[in-house]
């Protein structure tokens, strides 16, 4: 059923001529997955490979924690991308662009925690610069926050990311 509402909203989202779906479905912890990567491949990758055919613009999975045992799949059920790539739950940007930069679009990566809830723009440049060198290089990275942004995020050091990200992400 949750499937079939996503669809729809999806659908509905085309028909209001948006580029792309951003579709939020947290299915992991910190230190690992909600179920083992089997599970999710027999229960949940279907239900995924679903969504992904029944939009003809491009699906982009959010999920923080820690979600790497899961990217293969990701790519099987059709997503164009992935949104969080959670360096506080151990997702290494670097290892991840190595075994899907040419599969997925990787969106995020900036830790929310410990960069965006201070407010010194020189520890937010570093973290753009780290997620710059890990993910940057033949494209298919969307510079981006690390999970959602929430109310301790200080807002001079989000700006400070995009700001920041545009100077540092030019080609």
């Amino acid at each position: 059923a949750r499937t079939d509402w996503f669809i729809g909203i999806a659908k509905y989202g085309r028909e209001l001529g948006v580029d792309l779906i951003m579709m939020g479905d947290d299915v992991a912890y910190k230190e690992r997955t909600f179920i083992s990567a089997e599970d999710f491949d027999e229960l949940v990758i279907p239900q995924y490979k679903r969504i992904c055919d029944s939009v003809d613009i491009p699906v982009i999975w959010h999920s923080d924690g820690y979600v790497s045992p899961l990217l293969e799949g990701a790519v099987r059920a059709g997503f164009a991308g992935i949104h969080a790539l959670e360096p506080a739950a151990g997702v290494d940007m670097g290892q991840v662009k190595r075994d899907f930069g040419d599969k997925l679009v990787l969106m995020g990566n900036v830790d929310v925690t410990d960069v965006l809830c201070q407010e010194d723009p020189e520890v937010v440049q570093r973290d753009v610069d780290r997620c710059m060198a890990e993910a940057k290089k033949g494209g298919g990275f969307i510079l981006s926050d690390s999970n959602s942004l929430h109310a301790a995020c200080k807002a001079t050091a989000v700006r400070e990311m995009f700001r920041y990200g545009r100077e540092a992400g030019a080609y």
